[in-house]
C-alpha cells in the first residue's frame, strides 16, 4: 500500500519497459486467499530486469532505495527459498 496497491505498481513495473510481470494482489489479498498468488507473477527475464533497475539505482530514492534493500537482507520468511540458497555471507 506504500506505493497505491498492486495496481500502482504494476503500472510503475511496466513504464520502466518491464513488461514479463504481473502484479494484481497485495498480501493481505493473498492471505485471504491463496489462490490469488498465481495471479502475481514473473519470468526469469521479467525478474532479472528488475533487479537490474535495481542495482543500477536509477528507479528509486535514496531512501526508497535504502528501504528496498533492507527488506531484501532482512527477510526473515522463506529460509528454503531463493534466499536460504545463497552462500552464507552473501548480500
Amino acid at each position: 500500500e506504500l506505493v497505491g496497491g498492486p495496481a500502482a505498481l504494476h503500472d510503475y513495473i511496466q513504464s520502466m519497459g518491464i513488461k514479463e510481470t504481473a502484479v494484481v494482489a497485495n498480501e493481505a489479498q493473498m492471505h485471504a486467499d491463496d489462490q490469488v498468488q498465481y495471479q502475481n507473477w514473473t519470468s526469469m527475464k521479467g525478474a532479472a530486469e528488475i533487479l537490474k533497475k535495481f542495482e543500477q539505482k536509477t528507479q528509486l530514492s535514496e531512501t526508497s532505495q535504502a528501504l528496498l534493500w533492507k527488506w531484501m537482507v532482512e527477510t526473515t520468511t522463506g529460509p528454503e527459498r531463493l534466499k536460504g540458497l545463497l552462500p552464507a555471507g552473501t548480500g
